[in-house]
């Protein structure tokens, strides 16, 4: 949708690599083998909740890591929500489109 905005363009490409980060955009999905922060915290869920003992320190410090990656993301998805939306919706109401919404 956004593509067709003069002035939007940006924000998409911005889009596009922070989701390429969040989780895989290979055509072959689970099976190519390109595994995104979505896909390595479904794994480490998978290994803690399948086993009645607790997680290992290995797992431990997986999770903090991947707590690290999630709060990264999420700060980015902040600052583009922030910084490019009121932008964006100027240039969508110019076009006849209708704003974006903050979920």
């Amino acid at each position: 949708m956004l593509d067709n905005v003069p002035g939007c363009s940006g924000l998409t490409v911005d889009v596009d690599a922070l989701w390429g980060t969040i989780v895989s955009t290979d055509p072959a999905g689970v099976w190519s083998g390109d595994e995104k922060l979505r896909e390595r915290l479904g794994e480490l869920y998978a290994e803690v909740v399948n086993y009645e003992v607790q997680p290992t320190e290995t797992q431990r410090r997986q999770a903090e890591r991947l707590a690290g990656e999630s709060a990264a993301a999420a700060a980015e998805a902040e600052r583009l929500l922030g910084e490019e939306l009121p932008g964006i919706n100027a240039l969508l109401e110019r076009s006849g489109l209708p704003p974006l919404e903050r979920p």
